[in-house]
């Protein structure tokens, strides 16, 4: 299947099969909708648009607009690739131009079957739904699927290590096996067992893929060395003839040949093996954005280009620009290079329409990459009233594994937020270096904390501020971002603070609720990310308070770097925009000039509060779950007032329905796993996160049997059993949201 086209009416989350994919689709369709937006890389018009399934399900999809001539149906998405590179070093035609774009699979139903042999489609990297375009019938296709599981990949390597050994065993005492007739028939026996295996390793993936495996020259040479091997020895084991025989020998030289071509074949199981994992979702649920479907699109051109090092160029420039959703952004000359009065006048309006100041500077002269500074740190442990306690765990607050936050919210008595921001502000002597008064930022914060809504809004809540506040410290000092992105302190205050106010004032309901009641917030907003523009503009209206303005002693440009800075951390954390922007994250990491210390600093700072804001699965299991339950009492109050109004229940959100073990599971590979899998790309040290999400998986695997059986208070129980959450309280239990949003 072209990666171009789409599920059946533009569909990109297909049919769940079974409960669990039901869990996982109900995640993808909590994640409200965005308006209608222009996919950039395509000539033709095409528009993101909400449709509805069945079910009255609101699905993303897309709609095109051609405003070219279509292409011949027949002409498949790889030959036109082919076709346009062959040109004699031109550059490709525009894809519109050449392709259908966005067609219907029903449309897609009068091509012809797709070619086998087309360039890029390998028994690796097909899905299951290239084979059933291909003809294949559903037992070949399972079969298939049987010979790319990692029992089947562990199997081959161990039979690989062992004919390894059996080589080196030939080569090392060839001249003892030559003298002892019956050792050297019991090694030749072995050998004929192992190519035995190699034979039916083979046919089963021809079986399985057909011309699709034999496609590959590889296998083709591997399947060649194997018959001929077989023929030597069976040859040499019949034939007692001493010529015909020293010929033979000759057979040592294709066995080091096998083992280079299973060396080989190891790294084709390794290749096959990220493929299983890559498509273990997006086969079944077709989560890639457009622009990250373009941007492969682009890459596979580019990587089929040689001695064109101009078209390379441009390609890269393509791809970089789509990555960097910068697409419809002009490109502002220096005023002092523009000579040309006429076009220094125009500049200037371009500059104020944009809101471009004349000089545009990131923090001004005083950007500082964070050293150690000869400052004295201030003296806030009286301030904070820090008992030896409180510090210990502070101390632990670049760590996932040894900070947990309510022992510390315990431990501060029910100062949290305020305790731990103004100690890691403290600690990098950011009050001296970015010039805040300790004093005045007590107050902010203590301002923000009271603020949070402690007393009914069980996960969104000033606890939470402080713990992607501590998320967001152990990425950046922990795994040592602060090193790879050369973070200033002025960035480095930013993304504390922001960690801190990001889910301010928040009302337990969540965007999608606000947008269907018609709240004051969604029609202040226009209903775009309503919660996180409150939580950000309340945050800066406090600050223009004379009592709460920590950025009194900036510079215009500083207060503006930081503000600009700030808006774009708090919006990143609206879970809306998780899969686009987690596509544009994936697409810049893949990209040669990739640069987490310069242009693509903001891009990583950004996606890494917003992993933090949904970290809760990768850390320890009892942190997890205690999290898990907190959460979902929130969801399930917002459930009984959707019920109780009349309203739909929200996915995720009905006491009744919901399996909280299916559904974190859900949560945990189509949301947590795929993003945080790129984020280890650029903070190899995240993997601890990672590595605590897959055994979160199987812990919740385990229990989820026992949460299926008892629904609504069954579960409540089940979670105060084990300490999480003490009390639950039941239906019509909920706060009035009049007056507050």
């Amino acid at each position: 299947m072209s990666r171009r086209e789409n599920e059946p009416n533009g569909h990109l989350i297909s049919e769940p099969s079974s409960q669990q994919d039901i869990l996982i689709k109900d995640h993808l369709q909590n994640v409200e909708p965005e308006h209608d937006e222009e996919l950039p890389g395509l000539s033709s018009k095409a528009y993101v648009h909400t449709g509805k399934n069945e079910d009255n399900i609101e699905l993303k999809g897309v709609n095109t607009e051609h405003s070219k001539k279509e292409a011949d149906p027949e002409e498949s998405h790889e030959r036109d690739i082919e076709e346009s590179i062959s040109l004699k070093q031109t550059k490709p035609e525009p894809l519109s131009s050449k392709k259908n774009v966005g067609k219907s699979s029903n449309e897609g139903d009068a091509k012809e079957k797709k070619n086998p042999f087309a360039k890029k489609l390998t028994y690796i990297n097909a899905t299951n739904q290239d084979l059933k375009e291909l003809g294949y019938s559903d037992w070949r296709i399972s079969f298939a699927s049987f010979m790319r599981t990692k029992l089947v990949d562990i199997m081959i390597i161990s039979c690989i290590i062992l004919y390894s050994l059996l080589v080196v065993v030939f080569l090392a005492i060839d001249d003892e096996i030559e003298d002892n007739d019956d050792l050297k028939l019991g090694l030749q026996i072995l050998e004929l067992v192992f190519l035995f295996v190699f034979c039916v390793e083979i046919s089963l993936n021809f079986i399985g893929f057909g011309c699709l495996f034999i496609k590959d020259w590889w296998n083709i040479g591997d399947i060649t060395v194997i018959i001929l091997a077989i023929i030597f020895v069976i040859l040499e084991m019949v034939i007692d003839d001493g010529t015909l025989n020293s010929v033979l020998r000759i057979r040592g030289l294709f066995r080091l040949l096998r083992v280079g071509i299973l060396i080989r074949k190891v790294d084709s199981i390794r290749q096959k093996s990220q493929a299983r994992k890559r498509n273990q979702i997006r086969d079944i649920y077709h989560v890639s954005s457009p622009a990250e479907i373009v941007n492969e699109i682009l890459t596979d051109i580019r990587n089929m280009v040689q001695n064109d090092d101009r078209m390379i160029e441009d390609l890269n420039y393509c791809i970089k620009m789509i990555s960097s959703g910068k697409l419809y952004e002009i490109n502002l000359l220096d005023g002092d290079s523009v000579t040309d009065e006429k076009q220094r006048e125009a500049l200037a309006w371009v500059k104020n329409a944009t809101g471009k100041s004349k000089d545009d500077k990131k923090y001004g002269s005083e950007n500082k990459i964070m050293i150690e500074s000869k400052l004295l740190s201030i003296n806030i442990d009286s301030k904070l009233n820090l008992t030896k306690e409180s510090k210990a765990m502070l101390d632990s607050a670049d760590t996932i594994s040894d900070f947990n936050i309510f022992d510390f919210k315990d431990e501060v008595k029910e100062n949290e937020l305020l305790t731990l921001s103004s100690f890691l502000l403290n600690k990098h002597m950011l009050f001296q270096n970015c010039k805040i008064d300790p004093d005045t930022y007590i107050k902010f914060i203590r301002r923000i904390q009271d603020n949070y809504n402690p007393t009914w809004i069980e996960y969104h809540n000033k606890t939470h501020g402080a713990d992607v506040c501590q998320t967001s410290y152990f990425f950046l000092q922990g795994c040592d971002f602060m090193k790879i992105g050369k973070i200033s302190d002025y960035e480095l205050m930013s993304i504390i603070i922001s960690a801190s106010c990001h889910d301010f004032e928040h009302p337990g309901v969540n965007n999608g609720y606000l947008i269907n009641s018609r709240a004051k917030w969604a029609l202040e907003y226009n209903d775009k990310s309503p919660l996180e523009n409150h939580h950000i503009a309340s945050t800066f209206m406090m600050i223009e308070h004379p009592d709460y303005n920590l950025f009194t002693n900036f510079s215009s440009d500083d207060y503006k770097s930081v503000r600009k800075d700030m808006i774009e951390i708090v919006l990143a954390t609206d879970a809306a925009h998780h899969f686009n922007e987690v596509g544009k994250f994936k697409s810049r990491v893949s990209c040669d000039d990739f640069s987490p210390d310069g242009e693509d600093k903001m891009m990583v700072i950004k996606m890494m509060v917003h992993l933090a804001d949904i970290s809760n699965p990768c850390k320890p299991f009892d942190l997890a779950l205690t999290w898990t339950g907190l959460l979902y009492d929130e969801f399930f109050k917002q459930g009984d007032r959707e019920d109780s109004e009349g309203r739909t229940i929200s996915y995720l959100m009905d006491r009744n329905t919901v399996n909280i073990a299916g559904s974190s599971i859900g949560f945990s590979k189509a949301l947590v796993q795929p993003a945080y899998e790129e984020l280890v790309k650029v903070i190899p040290k995240a993997q601890i996160c990672v590595d605590y999400l897959h055994k979160n998986i199987k812990q919740w695997e385990e229990l989820q049997d026992e949460f299926e059986g008892k629904k609504e208070t069954g579960q409540n129980y089940i979670l105060e059993s084990r300490g999480v959450i003490a009390g639950w309280e039941g239906k019509d239990n909920f706060q009035s949201l009049e007056g507050i949003v």
